[in-house]
């Protein structure tokens, strides 16, 4: 009895299905030849991508990749490996010599269409078994080759891209591209232009599938255009290099467009962490205590302790000085110790001679300088690049805050304000969000050199939306606890409330009119 015709499309379908999934999820041992048929795919405009793998290599193995059946129209292959966090090695040959190989993470090779090599991936690593995705991008004769004028790597095509970080920074270089089928660098300076973007991971997200599921959204040109944000050329910059603004433990994919007139090439993206470490250091338990107490006490009871509140706002700023120290210096409970003594010894100051000092104005100093932070992490980037632009800007919201008009008040609106933020760095420490960084990259583009020319663009996802909503409440309900009790107060400092004359139970009766004998 045969089959029917539904019964034959659903055995197609599942034969088909299980083909394709074979093609996407493989594992390569070594010593293993993989054979390639492009079947003469040609790529469209804005995707070059005609073949694409996520494999495995096993430990202490090298595989041998050869690419057959390449359209007569094309004119060069990009091989794109991507590896999960560890090493490998993608190679010209088996024996390994300086112009013939890279090593990293996100490596690729450039082959011409015409006589496209053999290439070897090899994973040196003696117990670790590689996550892989390999790719190819196709692209025609007159398309720039990315990394074709490269003149800083060890390979004479380099379309992939360098990755560096410090404390501060994360840098990005590339090699720039070339026409195919000009092969002439100072012509293709002037007539290709390169593109960078970036994308955010999701916040601490370190998982297998969100890093390829990133990778994909930018490995070729119309997946980079639609997923990335575009980082501006800083114009004192070299532009084949970026610097970015560091934020530990997001991952974060960055991508180069090279574009000449009538075609359009993408550089291997590459990929980076960060710090990763999600471990707690005595900087940020001296942070979050300091910020928790001085938030609780300038948002909920300051009202009641005006002199102490006051006071805070000198401790506030021994906490940005001295955390600035030990973040950029070093990490040590020496450290943590100036930080504490100093800021004690201000808030003891401040105590001490708070009756001398006209008590809004450092309130709405201390708001002005927040103010000014929330402005330079927000304004676009390259706007505040030069110093003078910065300084006077900066400088000029902080004396705008200071003297405004309504000052006499201010302090009503100014605590609550710094309060709720010192409470939200301490929430912020806790779920791993980012708005801190209106701070620390305030901190860094005053101490930090090069920073001028750093890529800010922070992560604003749910957590960073979180800690906002958090904010504004708590900055509500300090203002209505300060305006309902601020009635209450007399004078500025509650340390002048006490009478001029003081009568004591044994001082003899005051009396007034003429003296008699």
């Amino acid at each position: 009895m045969g089959l029917s015709v539904k019964t034959s499309v659903k055995i197609v379908y599942f034969f088909i299905l299980f083909t394709l999934k074979s093609m996407t999820c493989t594992k390569w041992d070594d010593g293993e030849i993989v054979n390639i048929s492009l079947n003469n795919s040609i790529p469209t405009l804005y995707n070059s991508e005609v073949f694409s793998l996520t494999t495995t290599l096993s430990a202490l193995s090298t595989v041998t990749v050869s690419i057959a059946d390449i359209s007569l129209l094309l004119g060069f292959l990009i091989v794109q490996v991507h590896s999960f966090k560890k090493d490998f090695i993608l190679s010209f040959s088996r024996n390994l010599s300086i112009a013939n190989y890279v090593n990293g993470t996100n490596l690729g090779l450039m082959l011409e269409a015409t006589n496209p090599k053999a290439l070897y991936i090899i994973n040196n690593s003696p117990n670790e078994t590689l996550d892989l995705y390999f790719s190819i991008h196709a692209y025609y004769k007159n398309a720039p080759v990315p990394g074709g004028c490269n003149m800083e790597f060890n390979v004479v095509d380099a379309p992939f891209m360098r990755i560096e970080q410090n404390n501060f920074f994360i840098t990005v270089d590339i090699g720039p591209a070339r026409i195919f089928v000009d092969g002439d660098c100072d012509a293709s300076s002037m007539n290709v232009t390169h593109n960078f973007y970036k994308m955010y991971l999701n916040e601490w997200d370190h998982s297998v599938d969100g890093y390829f599921e990133g990778l994909k959204k930018m490995i070729t040109v119309e997946s980079i255009l639609e997923h990335g944000t575009h980082v501006p050329h800083i114009s004192t910059y070299s532009p084949m290099r970026r610097l970015f603004s560091l934020y530990p433990g997001i991952g974060s994919f960055y991508a180069v467009i090279a574009k000449n007139n009538k075609m359009s090439s993408a550089y291997v993206p590459i990929h980076t962490y960060s710090y990763e470490n999600n471990y707690v250091t005595w900087t940020d338990i001296s942070v979050m205590i300091a910020a928790t107490i001085i938030g609780l006490i300038m948002n909920f009871i300051g009202y009641k302790l005006f002199s102490f509140q006051f006071a805070t706002v000198g401790l506030l700023f021994a906490i940005m000085l001295i955390y600035t120290l030990i973040n950029f210096i070093t990490e040590s409970l020496i450290s943590i110790a100036i930080f504490y003594i100093t800021g004690f010894i201000l808030l003891y100051a401040c105590l001490k001679f708070s009756t001398c000092i006209y008590s809004p104005l450092p309130a709405m100093f201390a708001l002005g300088f927040q103010l000014a932070c929330i402005i330079y992490y927000s304004i676009p980037d390259g706007v505040l690049q030069h110093s003078e632009m910065f300084w006077t800007v900066f400088t000029g919201i902080i004396l705008i805050t200071t003297l405004l008009p309504f000052f006499h008040h201010g302090y009503n609106i100014a605590y609550p304000i710094i309060g709720s933020f010192c409470l939200s760095i301490m929430l912020d420490s806790i779920i791993g969000s980012y708005l801190r960084y209106i701070i620390i990259n305030t901190l860094r583009r005053i101490s930090v050199d090069d920073f001028n020319v750093a890529i800010i663009d922070p992560p604003y996802q749910w957590r960073d939306l979180t800690i906002t909503i958090f904010w504004l409440l708590m900055t509500l309900v300090g203002i209505f606890l300060h305006v309902k009790n601020s009635s209450k107060r007399y004078v500025y400092s509650d340390s002048l409330q006490t009478p001029l004359l003081v009568t004591t139970r044994n001082s003899p009766p005051v009396v007034y009119g003429a003296i008699h004998d």
